[in-house]
Formats: C-alpha cells, structure tokens, sequence
C-alpha cells in the first residue's frame, strides 16, 4: 500500500537501485528477487483511514518533501506518528530524491497533527523536537547553500557552517558535500533536486 509518488520513484530509479543494494547488502540478497516488489494497493488521494473498533489509524500524502510519494502514518488517539524517512533523528537521510525548499513545508504540516511522540524513519524515537530539528536543517542548508550560490560559487567552493542547532542532522563529510551539491542543483536548476538528473 503506498501512495502514486512511490510508483512513479521506483519506475524511475528500479532495478538499479535495488541491484545497487544487492550488491552491499547480505540481507537484500538473501531475499533472491531481481527488483523491489511494487505496491498491491495504490491510495487515492491525501488521506487513507483505517478502523476497527478500538484503533484508527489515518495515512497521509502532505506533499513532496524527502521524495515524492512520502507517507505518514498518524494514530490520532495515541498522538503518535510514524514519518517515514519524511524526517529522521540524526545524520541518516540522502537528500538527492527531495525537493528541499518543499520539504519543511511538510514537516510543518505535521506538525500541526500536534504529535506527542515521532518514529521517525531513522534514529531514536521521541517528540515534536524531532521535526522541528530536521525542519530546521533543511531551511539552514537551503539558506546558506543559496547565499554562496549567489556569490557565484559551486559546490566545490561552498563552505557551509550550519548553527549548533542543526549539528544533530549535519552528516559528516562526503555526504554533506552530497547534501550541499543536491541544493545547490535545486536552486540553480529551478526544479526539485529529486526531478533533476542525479546519482544515488
């Protein structure tokens, strides 16, 4: 079960991506399937909702953030939700699939669910402290990447120092210099980073 944006990614980037794990990982090996298995069920629209008689549980589409067919699970009774790798606790997301400028937009949509306790997709459980964090990450890489970008500098060049806030989500070396290159092309490309020609 997922949402339109998770098929049209993976008829972009399958089987590759999956052979590219294949070729790391023991356990997707052990599996012994030439591609990632498409979704049995396709959900229409924003909002999908599940009941029985003790539990509801509401799947929702907030918009293209780390990729395009991110979902989020809320169980509005317990006050939890489930984001995915639409946010994660810690220096643990690739930012090549996202649109970035978009992406704190979602994370405040979430927001609004007021969520006592986050799963996110990577890294420990906790609070709202966990989207507000990774909200604040985006929007200080997307600003500092766009300043230098204006004194005509490129990636190569770039020297982010992002503040201590950030230094939860800040991934250290060459997957930083992904992180400030992938922004960069999003501004200078006038397109979501994730819809521009990219690696993985």
């Amino acid at each position: 079960m997922a949402f339109p944006g998770v098929v049209e990614e993976m008829n972009l980037y399958e089987p590759g991506r999956w052979q590219y794990a294949v070729s790391r990982r023991e356990d997707v090996r052990e599996l012994h399937r030439d591609t990632a298995e498409r979704p049995q069920q396709i959900l229409k629209g924003n909002l999908f909702v599940l009941r029985d008689s003790t539990r509801e549980v509401r799947f929702y589409f907030l918009g293209w953030g780390h990729t395009r067919g991110d979902g989020y699970v809320w169980l509005p009774k317990q006050r939890i939700l489930c984001t995915g790798d639409g946010a994660v606790n810690g220096p643990k997301n690739k930012i090549v699939d996202a649109w970035i400028a978009n992406w704190p937009r979602v994370l405040e949509k979430a927001l609004t669910f007021e969520p006592l306790n986050v799963l996110p997709g990577h890294g420990p459980s906790g609070g709202p402290e966990i989207l507000t964090g990774q909200i604040d990450f985006l929007k200080d890489l997307y600003a500092g990447v766009k300043e230098q970008a204006k004194q005509g500098k490129t990636p190569e060049q770039m020297h982010i120092e992002l503040p201590e806030r950030d230094k939860n989500w800040v991934p250290a070396g060459a997957l930083f210099t992904q992180d400030i290159a992938s922004t960069y092309s999003e501004i200078t490309g006038h397109k979501p980073a994730g819809a521009l020609p990219h690696g993985w």
